[in-house]
């Protein structure tokens, strides 16, 4: 087999090699922590450790009382995801358990500070019937770590816009995708350190609001991620084929010179 043969055989060979490294796949992944923070002044109330994650209103049941705002929240490991992979297509999967007919929009709003998950494990539904008192590291609706460093804001700190909506109606499993959940999970895999989950809100926050399968609860009813990646090869390989290449090159124009030459 001639020079040029050799040479040609070796750039289908790296081809294949590029293209056989560049593969689609998917992983799915379950929540690494996720809570619910409860509407107050104090900042005192949370549910880390709680079987459900709720967003909307809560039925406190009692006169002389307000009812309080919930809001969820959820954060994801993305470390099974190799380095340098492109987000293809991104699904967040929850499942109801909203005990009563009910229905309403969650919107999914990209966190934008840290926060911790507790014991703490509040009773009955836990929209707020029972309250439990926020332990060590638990996020409260003035802090995203009880009860040392607290939130920019009360009510948790989230990009104001909508990364993704979803009409919920009853109960049964439900699945948010859109482009801007894509770009959140592909902002996280580029920079981990911003990696901090997401906040779920009712659209009309004054409703009752909607319950959700947590991490502390039964496996079918767990929040999921499920993300469709592209994997890339690492650069330095290209760069070492690509460099094999160019010197085989060389080589070849360099012994067609020297056959020019003897002729």
């Amino acid at each position: 087999m001639g020079m040029r043969q050799n040479t040609t055989a070796l750039v289908w060979m790296a081809l294949a090699f590029l293209s056989s490294s560049v593969r689609a796949d998917q992983i799915e992944l379950t929540s690494g922590r996720d809570t619910t923070i409860y509407e107050d002044v104090s900042g005192l109330y949370s549910n880390g450790a709680g079987r459900f994650m709720l967003a909307g209103t809560s039925g406190l049941q009692k006169p002389t009382e307000p009812d309080l705002i919930l809001r969820g929240l959820l954060f994801f490991d993305l470390s099974g995801i190799p380095d340098g992979a492109v987000v293809d297509d991104v699904g967040l999967a929850l499942r109801s358990t909203t005990p009563r007919s009910r229905a309403g929009t969650i919107n999914v709003h990209r966190a934008l500070a840290n926060w911790g998950e507790g014991t703490s494990d509040a009773g009955k539904g836990e929209g707020g019937g029972v309250l439990a008192n926020a332990t060590a590291g638990d996020a409260t609706w003035l802090h995203n770590f009880f009860s040392g460093s607290q939130w920019m804001s009360p009510g948790g700190d989230f990009a104001a816009e909508v990364s993704a909506s979803q009409r919920v109606v009853n109960q049964g499993s439900f699945l948010w995708s859109d482009s801007a959940l894509v770009a959140d999970v592909q902002r996280w895999l580029d920079t981990p350190s911003e990696n901090f989950g997401w906040v779920l809100r009712l659209e009309e926050e004054g409703a009752r609001a909607l319950r959700f399968g947590s991490f502390n609860g039964p496996v079918a009813a767990r929040p999921r991620l499920i993300v469709d990646f592209t994997a890339i090869p690492e650069p330095n390989v290209a760069v070492l084929l690509g460099a094999g290449l160019a010197a085989l090159a060389a080589v070849d124009r360099k012994s067609k010179l020297r056959f020019r030459d003897l002729r």
